[in-house]
């Protein structure tokens, strides 16, 4: 999510001075400057006294004077640059953002429960690894209700896994249709439209999917993590006790080996795609770059995901190995969403509740926060 800004273009018009005529502002009603006062009947020198004793009321068309001023106000764009008194704001760095990890939750935003959801799902599937690995190591390290915490916690962590791909599309519908306030934001500043405000949609238009939304790599490797986490979802429900009858060697096949290794596979194809994207030159890793570890992560954990379909479907008796991947995929998972947390910190201010508008942008009352 954090390599995809579908929406991140250009809502301002280009900076024009004060004396361009803007043509496309044109109104078929009078403009402000075209409406006058009557022409008085009265002469000079009784203009002269009325203007001296008293002042003088002429009657102004208000009805003309009205439709004037909305036609004025639909026809110019909804905010202009030159209005703009906030400057790019700061972003966070190292350490700073590391704090608002832990003191910023802005849970109407989207983009931020995604990566909530995501942790969750790491969280799942790593104990789905250590709740079945430590007992194949130590009998001893056995425990009650282990063989039910292995169950709930590979179907949580795969539903999970695919809840958190659908909602990032959602992130991706509504990043920047938040609405910006010239005096208080910068123009760059990130805005999305909140969970339950005005502005929030659950799908965009089809000229807006279209044009802006599917031509976008980035976009389509989050449809196949959607697809990669379905289908996984499907494996995970197949094994559960009194779902299917899995001593059938087709069943286990067409509902547990077959979707993990579809599933793996979409998602080792979405995680190579989130690499590429973050990469300046296909060839040239960025090592130190936070948006590529986030990728290259998210890759360990789908090539997890893809050898526990290839193991599960050559050696079902090769417990330990499916253990160890499922331990590596959700460690896999969890370090990349960590990591997205951090880098999703990068978009909100430095010290949002700074008053100063000339230094940071103020918070308005849409607030991410």
């Amino acid at each position: 999510m954090n390599t995809f800004n579908p929406r991140r273009v250009s809502y301002l018009r280009p900076p024009t001075t004060v004396i361009e005529v803007r043509e496309s502002w044109a109104s078929p009603y009078p403009s402000l400057s075209s409406i006058r006062y009557p022409p008085s009947e009265r002469s000079a020198d009784e203009r002269f006294a009325s203007a001296v004793w008293k002042r003088t009321f002429n009657h102004v068309d208000y009805a003309a004077y009205k439709a004037a001023c909305d036609a004025e106000r639909e026809a110019k764009p909804e905010r202009d640059p030159d209005v703009f008194s906030t400057t790019s704001s700061g972003t966070r760095k190292g350490f700073s953002r590391l704090g608002a990890m832990l003191t910023i939750y802005p849970y109407r935003d989207m983009g931020w429960l995604v990566t909530m959801v995501f942790i969750g799902a790491g969280i799942c599937l790593s104990l789905n690894g250590i709740f079945s690995l430590i007992h194949l190591l130590d009998p001893k390290l056995d425990f009650p209700g282990r063989d039910t915490g292995v169950q709930v916690t590979v179907t949580l962590g795969s539903a999970l896994l695919a809840l958190s791909a659908f909602m990032g599309l959602l992130a991706a519908f509504n990043v920047d249709r938040g609405t910006l306030d010239p005096k208080k934001d910068a123009p760059d500043a990130y805005k999305p439209a909140l969970l339950g405000s005005e502005e929030w949609v659950w799908w965009p238009s089809w000229y807006e999917f279209r044009n802006i939304f599917w031509p976008s790599s980035a976009f389509r490797a989050g449809i196949l993590q959607l697809l990669a986490g379905s289908f996984f979802t499907i494996a995970a429900i197949a094994i559960l006790p009194g779902v299917l009858d899995l001593t059938h060697p087709d069943a286990s096949i067409i509902f547990v080996s077959a979707p993990q290794l579809i599933g793996g596979s979409l998602f080792v194809l979405a995680g190579l795609l989130m690499i590429f994207l973050s990469q300046d030159k296909w060839y040239v890793p960025k090592l130190l770059d936070a948006s590529w570890q986030n990728g290259f992560w998210n890759l360990v954990g789908a090539s997890g995901v893809l050898a526990i379909g290839v193991v599960t479907l050559l050696a079902k008796t090769a417990t330990v190995a499916i253990a160890s991947l499922f331990l590596m995929s959700g460690l896999g998972f969890l370090i990349a969403s960590l990591i997205q947390w951090y880098i999703i910190m990068e978009f909100y201010p430095v010290d949002p509740y700074v008053k100063d508008p000339t230094q940071v942008a103020e918070v308005p009352s849409q607030s991410i926060y």
